[in-house]
Formats: structure tokens, sequence, C-alpha cells
């Protein structure tokens, strides 16, 4: 949830998200960035059984983005950029953990200020726009495809 709440939102239910993410910051400040597990329940106690692994800190680390204190943005980015890469083992091979990659990988484009943010734009009309333009400046059709613009 602060990875679609920090990423999307505009008008009314911008504020409300807003609030959550502090409410969800403030959590996440008392627990500590290297604690976080990646299990929790919805009055904030650990269910017990959870790990410290890239999931669970790279979708907390989301929330940050909001957050006026730089040292708990920057001790965010730090420890998702630098979690050990998971894996598991397979057949005597290591095969990567796609779901907790992949969550690292958007974590950071967002916390990094690379992924486009929906909510600063000043209207749902001007996204549409800004995607359009968007769309219009796509690479041309790769050899034996056919248009369909």
């Amino acid at each position: 949830m602060p990875f679609s709440h920090a990423s999307t939102g505009e008008g009314d239910t911008r504020h409300a998200k807003q609030l959550h993410l502090e409410k969800v910051n403030a959590f996440f400040k008392s627990v500590g960035v290297q604690n976080i597990k990646d299990k929790y329940n919805l009055d904030g106690s650990n269910p017990g059984g959870t790990y410290h692994n890239v999931a669970g800190v790279s979708m907390a680390a989301t929330a940050a983005v909001v957050d006026t204190d730089l040292a708990y943005r920057q001790s965010f980015w730090k420890e998702t950029a630098n979690m050990p890469f998971e894996y598991h083992i397979e057949n005597n091979e290591r095969i990567p953990i796609y779901y907790n990659e992949s969550l690292r990988s958007l974590s950071l484009l967002l916390i990094g200020g690379h992924m486009t943010k929906p909510a600063l734009w000043p209207s749902r009309e001007a996204g549409r726009t800004a995607l359009l333009r968007r769309l219009r400046r796509s690479p041309p059709d790769l050899p034996g495809e056919r248009s369909s613009r």
C-alpha cells in the first residue's frame, strides 16, 4: 500500500493518502530500518516467522518518499540498495527470487526519482495529456511488425 499511495493520488484522496503515509512512516521509524520484517498484523504486531528481506524493506521505503527527514529517507535508500541479492537453490543453481527483486527495482525507481509520479500531476487531464505526448513519441515499429497506429 505505501507504494500505491506514494506513486498515485490526486484531488480529494491526496490528503488522505499523505496522512496514511505519515502513519506508516511513524510506525517504521519506531521499528527502525534495520529491523523491518516482511509481514505485520494490522495492529503493527509481528506474527513471527518473518524475515528482514528486500520485499519488506523496499515497500516500506516507498512511504519514506514523502517524509521530511532526509536521514530517514537516505537510510531506506541505503538499506534497499545494499541488501544482498535474493535467490533460492534449485538443482544446485541459484535462482533469483523474482518477486522480491522486482519490488526492489520498482522501489529504487520511485525513491530515486526515476519514475513518473502521477500524484504530482495537477489534474487527471494533465496526466492524460502527458501520457498521450509520451505515446506519440514511441519508437517506430520493429521490422516485420504491423503498425497499430
